[in-house]
């Protein structure tokens, strides 16, 4: 198999929600910088303004489920980013599961020297749910980490909450914010900031100097999701809730 076949592959299954058997993919791209390749060029094919960027692996649980030593991360199309309340038809995705974050929103352009004071001086932050979901069957937690890449890291939807300056945190202040998970009014998990890096503001620190490695910043208006609080839940239908703390509020979203 090809990078060109895996890269309409991909375009393919998204456009058609028919998805890709891993085994006729998993020697399809040999290294990260491949994955990243057929990503870009994928995500070309669909014609879809970027939005802003999603990171996976954030911890040291899912780092080792995928058999890696750093983060990743995909581009969340501009039509993907919604804001609570909001609703999502679940037969229009293929396995999706369930995330809680913490997502910034860029007020000016990012760049990779900036401080974690910068950072919070350069952006909005919110709660925020996120959809992962493949174009492979069968994707969770077997699909390699390649092609975790290449499939814009698995990405679906992000829905944020209410904004809030950032400046007005400390940069400790992020790690210990906290989220509850419901679903139709049960709670599902828990979880807090350092879960992710250590703190968030460092999944959007390596994220600025991972894109520098490619010529690319974060630019104004992108929206960052920053990693899992928790570890994915299997998106059911019904009504879910993440009620964050430090005045960040909840996110809702139903699923039919």
């Amino acid at each position: 198999m090809t990078q060109t076949n895996i890269t309409d592959a991909l375009y393919d299954a998204y456009k058609d929600n028919n998805a890709l058997q891993i085994s006729e993919f998993r020697d399809s791209v040999i290294d990260d910088t491949q994955a990243y390749k057929v990503q870009k060029e994928s995500y070309l094919l669909r014609n879809e303004k970027v939005g802003g960027y999603k990171i996976s692996l954030t911890s040291p649980e899912t780092q080792k489920m995928f058999s890696s030593n750093e983060p990743l991360f995909g581009n969340i199309g501009i039509q993907h980013i919604l804001k609570s309340p909001t609703l999502i038809d679940l037969s229009t995705l293929n396995e999706p599961l369930i995330e809680v974050e913490l997502a910034f929103t860029a007020k000016e352009d990012i760049f990779a020297e900036d401080t974690p004071v910068t950072l919070l001086e350069k952006t909005s932050i919110s709660g925020a749910i996120e959809i992962p979901d493949s174009r492979f069957k069968n994707w969770f937690p077997d699909l390699p980490k390649n092609l975790v890449i290449a499939d814009d890291a698995v990405g679906a939807y992000v829905i944020v909450g209410k904004q809030l300056n950032a400046k007005k945190f400390f940069p400790s202040d992020l790690s210990n914010i906290t989220v509850e998970l419901f679903h139709n009014g049960n709670k599902v998990s828990s979880g807090r900031g350092s879960e992710v890096l250590n703190n968030p503001l460092n999944a959007l620190s390596w994220l600025s100097k991972k894109l520098k490695t490619n010529n690319q910043i974060i630019k104004k208006g992108n929206v960052i999701s920053t990693g899992t609080f928790l570890l994915p839940k299997k998106l059911l239908s019904g009504k879910w809730t993440a009620i964050f703390s430090n005045n960040l509020g909840d996110v809702n979203l139903t699923v039919k």
